[in-house]
């Protein structure tokens, strides 16, 4: 979510700049800790990315994103000379012969490249991992093994010159960005207006990327 937090959060708290009795706070953390965050009613929403399973908590989808892979040029993967993002060209078996930068259990992210391995029996051998996927993102970059990522975590500008970017066209996974809340919690007309508000900026984010 780092990459999108700055394209939504300035317009969802902008109505709390003239309302003095609200205040919007940005907490940033893993999956599992903001869900029982949720719970404790430490948070009011959550804004996050499946997938999420926790019977609890009530979620509203906002938009999907694509599923992206960043290939080093230290993988027999690798296409020379190749500067957009295209679709992965080769048979998703072929991943499983691959050395792995991902983020730790606990992110999003990495619950969904564990689903995605998992579907395709692939046993992932994983060299390094890291809390951010930025730092996981570069690492892949330099050539240290692939790495899995919505496109919205992509730089802004891809230098492309030692790796390549596929996304992956599946029904395994769905990258889907939603807002949850606990069950128990009733939404005031705050809560409701940011959902209304987030909903309607990531489907402009989404139709953009």
């Amino acid at each position: 979510m780092s990459r999108t937090i700055p394209v939504i959060w300035p317009a969802m708290t902008d109505p709390f700049s003239t309302s003095p009795s609200n205040t919007a706070l940005l907490k940033e953390t893993n999956a599992k800790t903001t869900e029982m965050d949720l719970l404790e009613n430490k948070v009011d929403l959550y804004l996050g990315m499946l997938p999420i399973h926790n019977e609890q908590l009530s979620y509203t989808m906002l938009a999907d994103d694509k599923w992206c892979v960043i290939v080093p040029d230290t993988s027999p993967l690798y296409q020379p000379g190749l500067k957009e993002i295209e679709k992965f060209p080769y048979p998703l078996n072929l991943l499983k012969n691959e050395k792995y930068v991902l983020t730790t259990s606990q992110s999003g992210i990495r619950k969904q490249a564990n689903e995605f391995l998992k579907h395709l029996d692939i046993k992932a051998d994983v060299v390094m991992e890291s809390q951010n996927i930025s730092t996981a993102a570069a690492l892949a970059r330099k050539g240290m093994g692939l790495t899995f990522l919505p496109k919205s975590a992509l730089n802004n500008s891809e230098l492309m010159d030692s790796y390549n970017i596929f996304y992956i066209e599946t029904s395994i996974v769905r990258t889907r960005y939603f807002i949850a809340y606990s069950k128990e919690k009733t939404l005031s007309s705050v809560d409701l207006a940011m959902i209304d508000m987030a909903k309607e900026l990531m489907k402009a984010y989404s139709d953009s990327i």
